[in-house]
């Protein structure tokens, strides 16, 4: 059986529950769903991870996933917070950096829309700048910043992009892109000064190298542990898996025959997970690793679905000019209610971009392997048929 992932990795027995104070390893962003997914590579490969939430979850969210919970924030809740509020969140991200080696830093504010500015600003920016400084305070050595792909930017051409290319999305002033972007940049600069003393900010001592990793869009059938948690919360048993049952979608596609102009990148999260950690492990420091998957157009997803659910054949175009009428649309019904819409004429146009990727440098310096996706979406919706 071939081997997934870092090849370069030697496999770890399972951790022992009290391996949890001998870890070396700090995570945030470990309730998402990527985040779920990385915490069970962890386990598997024997280390039972440091994580930094917000707020305490049960047990019962985490099923059975080992980790040793700090509570903790990367930004204060208000984007105009004072000097000593700031002053505070460094100090208690400090406490929580105690005796780490290497930093996966995978916690971000998501929403593609053109709303939530601030909190975008709060989080991905500000939030990425606390961490670091944070982490150069406490002699963390590593920060592995799990970026996103839109960072890179996205084909005009339909040609797959790699990590030279030239970022083309600053027209579009997407809160999510900008904030990502300028996150990136920032701790890829700070991280040039490796090993040199006061090169950031608040830094007492050597700051930590940073390799950056770009993950494209993921699925996967692990559940959040947010949404575990609020299972719990509501007295239900929290399932492992995002998929209970028939999915409500379903319907919907057996009746839906236009072929929509979508074309973007799709990759396993339990791979995305072993890339991250790989990056970890043999990344160099500041370096950009593109985690893609597979390039595929609306009809080839719609191709892998049809295996396992009646799904109509997509044979009326929709072309993306329609998709920015209906933008403009929006953007008028919305006007007199002072509201921003949540699509508009620049979300529209994005329709226009191939989101395809090459992963070949990942492959060549981490030895990662993207899964097919057919695959995953076989495991996923293969016990549902």
């Amino acid at each position: 059986m071939s081997k997934r992932g870092a090849g370069k990795r030697a496999q770890c027995p399972p951790a022992r529950t009290d391996a949890v104070t001998e870890s070396r390893v700090l995570v945030t962003g470990a309730t998402g769903q990527l985040g779920t997914h990385f915490l069970s590579h962890l386990n598997e490969t024997g280390i039972v991870p440091r994580v930094l939430v917000r707020q305490e979850y049960p047990d019962e969210a985490w099923g059975p996933y080992r980790v040793h919970m700090v509570t903790g924030d990367i930004a204060p809740a208000n984007a105009g917070a004072s000097e000593e509020a700031r002053e505070r969140v460094l100090r208690t991200l400090e406490t929580a950096l105690a005796g780490i080696d290497t930093v996966y830093h995978l916690a971000a504010y998501v929403h593609v829309g053109t709303r939530q500015r601030e909190q975008h600003k709060r989080v991905n920016v500000q939030g990425t700048k606390n961490l670091y400084r944070a982490a150069s305070r406490a002699g963390v050595r590593r920060i592995v910043h799990v970026s996103s792909i839109v960072t890179i930017g996205a084909s005009a051409d339909g040609a797959p992009l790699d990590e030279t290319a030239p970022y083309n999305l600053t027209a579009f002033d997407n809160p999510y892109f900008e904030t990502k972007r300028e996150a990136e940049q920032w701790i890829l600069v700070a991280g040039q000064n490796a090993g040199s003393r006061k090169a950031v900010r608040d830094s007492s001592g050597p700051v930590p190298e940073v390799v950056v990793v770009c993950p494209a869009i993921n699925i996967g059938e692990r559940k959040a542990i947010r949404s575990r948690a609020a299972q719990v919360r509501a007295g239900r048993e929290p399932s492992l898996l995002s998929l209970t049952e028939r999915p409500s979608w379903v319907p919907w596609l057996r009746a839906f025959p236009f072929r929509l102009p979508v074309r973007v990148n799709l990759a396993d999260a339990g791979e995305t997970a072993r890339g991250i950690l790989a990056a970890g492990e043999s990344g160099r420091p500041g370096e950009r690793y593109i985690l893609g998957g597979e390039n595929l157009d609306y009809a080839k997803i719609v191709s892998i679905l049809r295996e396992f659910f009646p799904v109509a054949t997509p044979v009326i175009p929709v072309p993306a000019s329609l998709l920015t009428m209906g933008g403009a649309l929006s953007e008028t019904l919305h006007k007199p209610l002072g509201r921003r819409p949540k699509w508009d004429r620049k979300r529209a146009a994005l329709a226009r971009f191939a989101w395809y990727y090459d992963a070949g440098k990942a492959a060549r310096e981490l030895g990662w392997v993207h899964r097919p996706i057919r695959e995953t979406v076989a495991q996923i919706l293969g016990p549902l048929c």
